[in-house]
Formats: structure tokens, C-alpha cells, sequence
């Protein structure tokens, strides 16, 4: 299992002792009304990011709003139907995603100025996503994965650490015992 491969816990690392772990926080936030969206979304991130400083807050947030995440996260972790597929600082993630499907996400963010816009590389994902009740075996995203090989369809990717923090379960990162080292 994929997340069997990652370490105990990769949002902690060594260097930070246990006294100095921040407090955690679970906040459900339902949908404003489209009207208010972007005001209400602006004033709830500046809110949660107040509390995230004055109390060393700890706040799981998930999104599909990938702008609000690179915003209010410092690490993020991106999940295709229900499995990890990369695990990295948002500044390190939002800067050399890895996975397919994280540079999709990335590459779905809209750029407000045409320019930049047009000199973005497009990464293309096909076909209709898997049902969640029936994913399908090997890499979830395999399916949908402009670089599908075909071990892709029938062996799960292990977790791979790229650079040191940087996570990634594809298979176009093999890992060191699969190159023989």
C-alpha cells in the first residue's frame, strides 16, 4: 500500500521536537453562496491564516481550489481517488510538481494574465475519471495518464522520495532497489 511506504510521519520531521508540534484543527467549511463566493472564500483564508499564526495552528484543508491551498498550506498532499500521489512542501510542490496528475492540477490553475497564459505548458489527462467505488488496479490514475506504461495497469507505484521531503508514487520515478542499487 502506498501509504504503508511513507515514513511515520512525514509532516514531522527530526529536527522539530515534540513540545514544539503545533496544535491541530479540523474546520469544515461549507460552499457561500456564488454571489459572495470569492469574498467570503478571501475572508474565511485570511481568518484560518490568523489563526494558523497567533495559535501555531495545525489545519488540514482540503480543496480543489489549488490557488487557496498554495495560500494557506506548507505542505501538501495530492490524492487521486483516494491514494497519495505526491507529498511535498507547497512551495517545492507548486514549483516542480512530479506526478501527472499534480502537474494536470497545476496546469488547470487559471493564470489571470493572457501572456503568462499562453506560455504555459498544457498537461493533458484524457477520458473520464474511474468510478471511486471501482477504482481501477495499478496506479489509480493510470487511466487518464498521458505517460501510461503498462506497468501502470497492474502494479501499484511505491512512495519515492525524489528530493529530501519531496514524495511521489509513479512509476516513471522508480525506486533505488528497483534500479538495482
Amino acid at each position: 500500500d502506498v501509504e504503508a511506504a511513507l515514513p511515520r510521519n512525514p509532516l514531522v520531521t527530526a529536527a522539530q521536537p515534540q513540545h514544539d508540534l503545533a496544535q491541530a484543527a479540523v474546520v469544515h467549511v461549507h460552499a457561500a453562496a456564488p454571489g459572495d463566493h470569492a469574498l467570503v472564500q478571501a475572508q474565511i483564508v485570511a481568518l484560518l491564516r490568523e489563526l494558523q499564526a497567533r495559535l501555531n495552528l495545525a489545519i488540514i484543508f482540503i480543496s480543489h481550489d489549488l490557488a487557496v491551498v498554495r495560500r494557506l498550506s506548507h505542505r501538501v498532499l495530492v490524492m487521486y481517488l483516494g491514494k497519495v500521489m505526491e507529498l511535498a512542501d507547497a512551495e517545492v510542490l507548486y514549483r516542480d510538481p512530479k506526478h501527472p496528475y499534480t502537474r494536470a492540477l497545476m496546469a488547470a490553475v487559471p493564470i489571470p494574465d493572457p501572456r503568462l497564459s499562453k506560455s504555459r505548458v498544457k498537461a493533458l489527462v484524457t477520458g473520464e475519471a474511474p468510478s471511486p467505488l471501482a477504482p481501477p488496479g495499478g496506479c489509480r490514475f493510470h487511466p487518464r495518464c498521458p505517460h501510461r506504461m503498462e506497468i501502470c495497469s497492474t502494479a501499484k507505484p511505491a512512495m519515492v522520495e525524489r528530493s529530501p521531503g519531496h514524495w511521489v508514487a509513479c512509476h516513471l520515478f522508480p525506486s533505488l532497489a528497483e534500479k538495482g542499487i
